[in-house]
């Protein structure tokens, strides 16, 4: 919340100014003004994904690199999950899953399957409500309780990635996960994939933007606020590594590509 306050105290002693300067057909508007500027300065990053203003935040490796990672939010489900899977070891690929922690409660089998094929697990909320943007510091630590207790169950350890869900950060989130020790991952490429069901459609809106050190963002989930079906999903995923790899690029985990411990006691 510290980095509320200064803008606030800014844009209060501007108003102040702008009433003893001017009369009031002039002061009040352009206090309007200058609240509407500290309201956007505010929200702006709290809706940008890769913004670190509340948050340090990873989008992408800092530095080049000819390697990329992949992820996946939502799961698991178990429609599309094992699916993907078998596509990952089938190209020798080793994913970050970010997993909503009441799925994993209901398929451990499928948590217990990402980690034994060597992928890690990251923390997408417990829920995946939209409440959850709108939450207090000790409903966000109830949250980060539940999701924690459910995958140490297979792992022995706490997940240290987190990516919250939309990739919306407040100021109150930012500071339940500094308090956490966590890492917070945004992407630098995406493919619409919960709400874009053409597998070509996906494709391009990751190529477009993909590049060395970037992180790549898919869903093996459905129906969390996008559509049900992850086929296109399932579709698009050898053409992208296909595609990837004839650009020179590799892919790596996403722990070891930007250099964190995915898990702690």
């Amino acid at each position: 919340m510290k980095r509320t306050i200064l803008p606030k105290i800014l844009g209060l002693v501007l108003i102040g100014i702008a009433w003893t300067i001017w009369p009031a057909s002039t002061a009040f508007p352009l206090s309007l003004f200058i609240g509407f500027a500290v309201l956007s300065l505010l929200t702006i990053p709290v809706l940008s994904p890769r913004s670190s203003y509340y948050l340090p935040t990873f989008s992408s490796l800092r530095g080049p690199s000819d390697r990329v990672a992949l992820t996946f939010d939502d799961g698991p489900d178990p429609r599309f999950t094992m699916k993907i899977l078998n596509h990952l070891e089938s190209e020798n690929i080793r994913a970050a899953f970010f997993v909503v922690g009441s799925r994993a409660e209901k398929h451990p089998d499928l948590i217990k399957a990402i980690v034994d094929r060597g992928h890690i697990l990251g923390n997408h909320s417990h829920r995946h409500g939209l409440n959850f943007h709108f939450s207090g510091p000790k409903a966000l630590r109830a949250e980060f309780d539940s999701f924690d207790a459910i995958t140490r169950d297979v792992t022995g350890h706490r997940c240290q990635l987190f990516r919250a869900p939309q990739g919306f950060r407040s100021p109150i989130l930012a500071d339940v996960v500094k308090e956490r020790n966590l890492h917070c991952i945004a992407w630098s490429a995406r493919g619409y994939d919960a709400i874009e069901s053409r597998p070509n459609k996906i494709l391009q809106s990751i190529l477009k933007d993909v590049k060395g050190g970037g992180i790549v963002l898919l869903h093996d989930g459905g129906g969390l606020g996008g559509s049900e079906d992850r086929s296109g999903t399932i579709e698009a995923l050898p053409l992208l590594i296909k595609e990837i790899r004839a650009r020179g690029l590799e892919f790596e985990r996403l722990d070891r590509l930007i250099g964190v411990e995915a898990y702690s006691q």
